[in-house]
């Protein structure tokens, strides 16, 4: 993930303490809106490490006459998950001139700037589980029946119980239509749990689209939005509006422009993506380094979260070729 920026130097330091500029101006934008909260269901945690793992109830009864021994079945287990904190730290070390001069909070806007490069952190590293959920032995993708990490958004997955392999991502370079969008969440309806039983998804669904592909969002938010479909000489009912809940979300840190996805809610108990976030944002306050050296001040900014596939990849369907 190529987030990043240069440590502050003395030139920095120069140009602030440069008594000959009239005006010392820092640029100050709009903030985009955060994102990682729309694809990851978020929870609180206080371990380092997070293994989880389910298991299933009985599979359905088999044929038995009543002289013949109780059919003993043993719970399917469900793949493992392990989510582990990652700790972020960045800082900015000032000199004691600077706080004298008040020339520091001309120049650097601390705390907003930290909190905001924080957000910007989190919306990238979440975001990359769709971006890099194509490929197969990533460390960060569940081990499967056979033995494989498959990718997130893969035609060929494994059900627990070794049987009945099922997809979550329909290998088309289409964008959203009703049609589409109608077939995605039916195959989201059709997914089992580890025994073989109908999973019930909800009727309330999220259409993600790339601002990279303005078309893509278009589309979707027509979608969303139409009672009728705008394409069609007729203007029939459009059916997907009609039947299910449906709403749009434009992701700016998808990285293709091809591809978007279809998922239930992140509230949902089963939904796939997790956030266990031990320190959401810690700004401590500008202060001497120490003894070696007083004229040297230091502010600290940390975070401390970890994000994984929450034990199954079933919830989110990819579209795209």
């Amino acid at each position: 993930m190529a987030i990043g920026y240069s440590p502050m130097t003395l030139a920095s330091f120069a140009e602030s303490l440069n008594g000959n500029l009239t005006e010392l101006q820092r640029d100050i934008f709009d903030k985009g809106m955060r994102e990682y909260d729309k694809v990851a269901k978020m929870s609180p945690y206080r371990k380092w490490v997070d293994e989880r793992q389910a298991i299933q109830g009985l599979t359905p009864p088999r044929n038995s006459r009543d002289l013949e021994a109780i059919p003993q079945v043993a719970p399917v287990k469900g793949y493992k998950t392990v989510i582990r904190q990652q700790n972020f730290k960045h800082g900015i070390t000032v000199e004691e001139t600077m706080i004298r001069n008040a020339m520091h909070r001309e120049v650097l806007d601390n705390v907003a700037d930290g909190i905001e490069s924080i957000k910007t952190l989190k919306d990238a590293y979440t975001i990359d589980f769709f971006n890099n959920g194509f490929t197969d032995g990533l460390s960060t993708n569940i081990v499967e029946f056979d033995g494989t990490a498959r990718a997130p958004f893969s035609t060929g997955h494994y059900y627990e119980n070794g049987v009945n392999p099922w997809t979550n991502y329909y290998n088309v370079g289409v964008p959203p239509t009703p049609e589409t969008v109608f077939l995605i969440i039916n195959n989201l309806r059709r997914l089992k749990d580890f025994a073989g039983n109908f999973i019930n998804v909800g009727d309330e669904f999220t259409i993600y689209t790339p601002t990279l592909n303005s078309a893509y969002g278009m589309a979707a938010a027509e979608i969303v939005q139409s009672m009728d479909k705008p394409t069609t000489a007729d203007r029939s009912t459009n059916i997907v509006k009609n039947k299910f809940r449906l709403n749009h979300v434009e992701l700016n840190n998808l990285t293709s422009s091809t591809k978007w996805f279809v998922g239930i809610p992140t509230s949902s108990r089963s939904y796939p993506l997790i956030m266990l976030e031990s320190q959401a944002q810690d700004v401590s306050p500008l202060a001497a380094v120490g003894p070696t050296n007083p004229d040297v001040y230091m502010m600290r900014f940390r975070t401390q979260f970890g994000v994984g596939w929450d034990k199954s990849y079933r919830g989110i369907y990819a579209v795209g070729a």
